[in-house]
């Protein structure tokens, strides 16, 4: 929850508990289409295809 509240709702529940979880475990990349992971500092999100 202080995860959800510390982005003033411009995240949703599910977004807060990935954010957890990837701070809990040291994750810094996210494969996703949610521009809402772009705000979060410290996480790159993925979002094409790379080679």
């Amino acid at each position: 929850m202080e995860e959800f509240l510390k982005y003033d709702g411009n995240l949703s529940v599910s977004d807060a508990v990935s954010v957890f979880i990837m701070k809990k475990y040291k994750v810094a990349r996210i494969i996703s289409f949610d521009s809402d992971f772009d705000k979060i500092p410290g996480i790159v999100r993925v979002y094409q295809y790379e080679r």
